[in-house]
């Protein structure tokens, strides 16, 4: 007899188990906070648990059951990882180490037009990429072309008013003198161009306001300049125009000046026209230094009209009426210094000029700024006229004369500062200058005339009515 017993099953209790580890970065091994951790159940892939890493790249999961699981970590710029475990109790799988994924993107380039002038409270602050110069152009021809910014009679000029200062950075460059500073400074180191009117050292350090003010250029040069050196040097030569036995026609040839005159290098109506020069610059940290030189016989100048009239003493007049009536027309000897001033100046100019400017930082608390300017300038006006009158046949004047100015400029300024607090600072602004010129004339009037006192008529005579020879000297040392 076969019987059958059926017992009920009874399905195994279920244990809860937990999974934990660490995730790091395979190259350095720092652990990595905050990856996604994600457990799925191989029996059932709906049913998922998951977490986060704490701050050192920990983890931990509880997980209802013992079984196999799917393991899979992510995290943005890692490769995802994963892997199949079978747990059968707490299990502790170390260090999990997860490879950067780099992905190259394509270029991306955005464009936009840059604003050429931009206001910012009382600062004008002019592009200058917006600008564009010759490869070895310099500053001044950059700010030429910028609005608001013009040139008139050598002297510089924005919105106007006469530019009286020029910033490197916000520190002095070549003290008061502009031109010298714009003149030896390339355009392609400069980014911007700032139009303060920059207030008084008083009005700076209190805070207050008292009207003195003085219109400035901030040049704001290149980010990566701060330790860079540049320059550059150039020459030229030229035939003198006209052979030279027709300069030896010239009345004036023949006039002779007194001992103590230009030598023939120095003369630039002899010989070709030449020029030359260069400048350096020398940037490190808040050291700058800055050289430049200049020398030609072509008219060209390295200093402002307002720097030659402060080097000359300024209101002086060794010509005009004081030598009038020194030559037939009456003009009279010009002021030597007034003649350099003029940058249309008549007859030929040799000039020799050179610039030194030094500024240095030290300790936060001391500044220096120093420059050294000197000059040489020779010209020379050479004039012949010839005069005839219509209505008395074979009568005529002629009127020559020679005009030699020999001018020597030096200044040397210094500004330092101590700015110990905020509540101290003091200032000394020591300066020398020295000049002297020598100005030379010679001339001579003279008449052709073919009638005489009527002992013998028609016979052709020459007359000189008068010939003069005069120098000046002086000295001006402050």
């Amino acid at each position: 007899m076969l019987s059958v017993q059926a017992q009920p099953i009874v399905e195994r209790p279920s244990i809860p188990v937990r999974i934990s580890g660490r995730v790091v970065d395979s190259v350095t091994g720092e652990g990595l906070a905050g990856v996604n951790v994600l457990v799925l159940s191989l029996r059932d892939s709906t049913r998922s648990w998951g977490g986060s890493t704490g701050l050192q790249g920990g983890f931990e999961v509880n997980l209802p059951r013992q079984g196999g699981y799917r393991l899979r970590i992510t995290y943005i710029g890692y490769r995802t990882w994963q892997r199949m475990v079978r747990l059968t109790g707490d299990t502790a799988l170390g260090s999990l180490r997860l490879v950067p994924s780099l992905t190259e993107l394509g270029e991306v380039e955005i464009q936009e037009t840059a604003r050429r002038v931009e206001q910012r409270g009382d600062t004008t602050e002019i592009n200058a990429s917006s600008y564009r110069t010759a490869p070895d152009a310099d500053a001044e021809q950059l700010i030429r072309k910028m609005p608001g910014i013009t040139v008139e009679n050598g002297q510089l000029k924005a919105q106007g008013e006469e530019v009286k200062r020029v910033l490197l950075d916000g520190q002095e460059y070549f003290g008061n003198d502009a031109t010298a500073a714009l003149r030896n400074l390339p355009a392609e180191v400069i980014e911007k161009v700032q139009l303060i009117d920059r207030q008084s050292d008083q009005a700076q350090f209190t805070g207050i306001n008292d009207g003195n003010t003085e219109k400035t250029l901030n040049l704001i040069t290149r980010t990566g300049l701060n330790n860079s050196r540049f320059g550059k040097i150039y020459s030229g030569v030229g035939e003198f125009t006209g052979s030279e036995a027709q300069r030896s026609e010239q009345a004036f040839d023949n006039l002779v000046l007194k001992d103590g005159t230009a030598s023939d290098f120095w003369t630039p109506t002899n010989g070709r026209r030449w020029m030359g020069g260069g400048n350096a610059t020398y940037f490190k940290g808040k050291r700058r230094l800055s050289a430049a030189l200049l020398l030609n016989n072509i008219n060209q100048q390295n200093f402002s009209g307002a720097e030659l009239s402060g080097l000359l003493g300024g209101g002086s007049n060794l010509g005009g009426s004081a030598m009038g009536g020194m030559r037939g027309g009456g003009r009279g000897m010009p002021d030597p210094g007034s003649s350099l001033l003029n940058p249309s100046q008549r007859g030929l100019t040799t000039t020799l000029s050179s610039a030194l400017n030094y500024s240095d930082q030290w300790a936060g608390t001391w500044k220096l700024n120093s420059s050294l300017l000197l000059t040489r300038t020779v010209n020379e006006q050479n004039s012949a006229s010839l005069r005839t009158w219509f209505s008395i046949p074979g009568f005529s004047q002629s009127d020559s004369s020679r005009q030699i100015q020999d001018n020597l400029q030096s200044r040397w300024t210094a500004r330092l500062e101590w700015n110990p607090d905020s509540n101290r600072s003091m200032i000394w602004t020591p300066r020398f200058s020295y000049a002297a010129r020598l100005g030379q004339l010679a001339s001579v009037v003279s008449i052709d005339s073919g009638y005489t006192d009527g002992n013998q008529p028609g016979t052709w005579v020459s007359r000189k009515l008068s010939q003069n020879v005069l120098t000046n000297r002086t000295e001006n040392l402050q």
